[in-house]
């Protein structure tokens, strides 16, 4: 792949030239991300699609950059970017070399690999990196790719595991702006507290379904998951069954 071409999608998803709009920051993940780079290990961000994960990277590298760690230690690759011609470990390599010889300036490397499960045995690029102690490795993939033992299996225990889950009810009220500061206040706004609640069991967590209010994106993520994710990872013929066994499901919580 021309390296001008890398190049340039590379300089969209990073904050190399310009700022990056990363949404409601989600402390409590970041927090715990923090923590856990610390320990050297290679951290492995599971969690089901659209709960979040490649936002939650944006705004971890953001948060570096404000804790003075200098922009250009950061390397951000979306592989699900439809501008890669190729998803293979030469492209990887290309990748690492075009960041290498025109951005990088010293320094241990914050390295962001999101949807990395688009790329085949990208394990062994990842393990050299680890092993030659060059960076500090964040692998992304959805649950319906990458499963626990399989992160277990390709990383040889070189990895920590942090699940992303859609938004917690109190993380809905963040990002419905409604602010509550004591048990006392909770109890003062109760009806709006209990109006808000009915209205996340009726429309979840997912981040952009919470902001849009969506309906019709919540039915697609539905269909999506369900359909594409389980039926097609465990080769499921009873689609109907399966939409039908699911809908009981949450219809019955």
């Amino acid at each position: 792949m021309d390296r001008e071409r890398i190049f340039e999608i590379l300089s969209d998803w990073n904050f190399w030239f310009k700022d990056i709009d990363v949404g409601i920051l989600r402390e409590n993940y970041i927090k715990n991300l923090e923590q856990k780079f610390k320990s050297g290990e290679i951290i492995a961000v599971l969690g089901v699609r659209r709960s979040g994960k490649s936002t939650l990277l944006l705004q971890l590298a953001r948060e570096l950059i404000k804790s003075n760690i200098e922009k250009e230690r950061i390397l951000i690759v979306n592989f699900e970017d439809y501008r890669w011609e190729e998803y293979s470990l030469r492209l990887l390599e290309e990748i690492w070399n075009v960041y290498k010889e025109r951005i990088w300036k010293g320094g241990k490397i914050f390295l962001f690999l999101d949807e990395i499960h688009n790329i085949p045995k990208w394990e062994r690029f990842v393990r050299t990196l680890y092993d030659k102690n060059e960076a500090n490795i964040f692998v992304s993939g959805s649950s319906s790719k990458l499963l626990s033992r399989e992160y277990a299996t390709l990383l040889s225990g070189r990895y920590l595991e942090f699940t992303v889950f859609p938004l917690s009810f109190t993380e809905f009220l963040s990002f419905r702006n409604f602010v509550v500061k004591n048990k006392l206040e909770i109890v003062a706004k109760k009806r709006e507290v209990l109006r808000l609640l009915f209205e996340y069991m009726q429309l979840g967590g997912f981040p952009r379904v919470v902001l849009t209010k969506d309906e019709e994106l919540l039915k697609s993520y539905f269909e999506t998951i369900v359909v594409k994710d389980v039926a097609e990872r465990y080769k499921i013929k009873e689609i109907e069954k399966l939409r039908k066994i699911a809908v009981f499901y949450l219809s019955n919580i």
